[in-house]
């Protein structure tokens, strides 16, 4: 690499995983989420200099949502025997509230959309997309779900693709308009990735498929 090109954060030996787990820009910060060193590191967004750190058990994916509080999921010890927890943290990183998932939810990803929810996608066994609100007055709660059961493995044919029939959502995304886009990666081979997007009323707009 060439010198002064990077911005070392984390640093592990050849092939070892989980290290840089999440990333967040909020004004003029970037937070990073170091999960194998258990830290999340602030950075200046334009300088690039270290701000402040706190330590945290195993972060994960993060995101802020409107009322400034940074959500990160925390992995449990054994990720396939599930007990992840989602936390909220000021901006100098004290701990506001937390909810904890069921052993059968494996969350992949996460964001916040315009009405102030965060959308949680879960590869585990509800293969569906975990709506989460109260965040505002700092008590976080499942309050819906978006896609059928089970998604591409829900009956009443298993297999069959359809609008919302979701195999395995590791990627959510939403933008100002309440539009949603997840990214489907349930395939086995390099260009399975399916991109979906659904409008606010939950019908399909487009779907890209083939990708990587």
């Amino acid at each position: 690499t060439l010198k002064l090109s990077f911005k070392v954060v984390a640093e592990a030996p050849e092939g070892t995983l989980e290290t840089i787990r999440g990333l967040c820009v909020a004004e003029d910060e970037l937070y990073v989420a170091v999960k194998r060193e258990g830290v999340v590191r602030v950075y200046d967004a334009e300088s690039m200099a270290e701000k402040r750190s706190w330590r945290v058990t195993r972060p994960d994916r993060m995101v802020m949502d409107k009322y400034k509080t940074l959500w990160i999921l925390l992995a449990p010890v054994d990720e396939k025997a599930g007990g992840w927890v989602l936390t909220g943290f000021d901006m100098e990183g004290r701990e506001k509230s937390r909810l904890i998932f069921d052993a059968a939810v494996h969350p992949a990803d996460m964001a916040a959309d315009a009405q102030g929810r965060l959308f949680v996608s879960d590869v585990g066994v509800s293969q569906q997309i975990l709506i989460i609100d109260g965040l505002e007055q700092g008590t976080p709660k499942l309050c819906g779900t978006f896609g059928d059961p089970h998604g591409i493995f829900g009956g009443p044919v298993s297999g069959r693709v359809g609008e919302r029939r979701f195999n395995h959502p590791r990627g959510i995304g939403a933008d100002g308009a309440g539009n949603v886009y997840v990214a489907n990666s349930g395939g086995t081979g390099g260009g399975s990735t399916v991109w979906e997007s659904y409008s606010p009323d939950g019908k399909l707009r487009w779907r890209r498929c083939g990708l990587f």
